[in-house]
């Protein structure tokens, strides 16, 4: 199967899941009429990304054990075997990736780095509820939106990357773990820190969204990531230097800028 044609499925996929994926499948479409390479490069990096995420999240079915099927992946990944079918758009990307890259970018770790941990420290940690510090979920943080950001940054063009503009990595880290919080909870991904439920007299434990806004503690530790993490949002904005830094990121820092006021009105659920 061809590269396009496994994009075609992915995206199918998503749209068939739920309808608010249209918007998203449209758009990494139309795109690439003003730039048919660069964003066929994007949809296989985001599609072959995206797939592992689904599947370690049970939004995809596979016909084996999910984590042996991503460890297989990232086998491929790491040591250039075949693999699942979903590593020909990996393998598809990183050659133009590479050549787009810059002297201090290493576009094969930044794909490792997500897989292994993000999506696959994640997955391990949700079996066993497992809490975090404040510093792990920092690292965490890190792992998850540095090597995706940067790989977008250098498919757009731009000179910049994570290190210029940190803030797209907080932001996105604590916005979107209050964001996704009641989703999160149900599959036993724990972002709220161990020191803030140590605080509240809680553990990871039977941790719900109504437990986390009914305690007093955990309520303003949440009210307190979205008032002060919408404050970065204009600090990264700013930081945007170039016209391939701002395509990549306008749209992130306008989403979180929107949810944040939905929060604070109220209306953010």
């Amino acid at each position: 199967m061809g590269v396009e044609s496994i994009c075609l499925r992915e995206a199918a996929h998503l749209v068939k899941r739920s309808p608010k994926y249209w918007h998203l499948v449209g758009k990494l479409y139309l795109e690439g009429l003003a730039n048919p390479h660069s964003a066929k490069v994007f949809r296989a990096a985001y599609f072959f990304c995206r797939h592992i995420d689904d599947v370690l999240d049970g939004d995809r079915s596979v016909t084996v054990n999910p984590e042996a099927y991503v460890r297989d992946i990232l086998s491929a990944v790491e040591n250039g075997h075949q693999g699942p079918p979903i590593v020909e758009l990996y393998k598809f990307a990183i050659g133009p990736i590479k050549e787009m890259a810059t002297e201090t970018d290493d576009p094969k770790s930044y794909f490792i780095r997500v897989i292994k941990d993000a999506m696959l420290f994640d997955f391990e940690r949700a079996k066993e509820r497992r809490v975090l510090t404040r510093d792990e979920i920092e690292q965490y943080y890190d792992d998850t939106f540095t090597p995706v950001t940067n790989i977008a940054l250098i498919i757009a063009g731009s000179q910049q990357r994570i290190r210029d503009v940190p803030e797209m990595v907080t932001t996105q880290g604590h916005i979107y773990t209050i964001r996704d919080l009641t989703r999160d909870l149900e599959q036993g991904i724990i972002n709220v820190p161990s020191e803030e439920l140590q605080e509240a007299g809680l553990n990871g434990k039977h941790l719900s969204y109504d437990v986390v806004r009914r305690n007093p503690v955990l309520s303003s530790w949440m009210d307190n990531e979205v008032e002060r993490y919408s404050g970065e949002l204009k600090v990264a904005r700013e930081k945007l230097s170039d016209a391939a830094s701002r395509k990549v990121c306008f749209p992130l820092i306008w989403q979180m800028n929107t949810y944040c006021k939905l929060y604070q009105l109220g209306l953010h659920k």
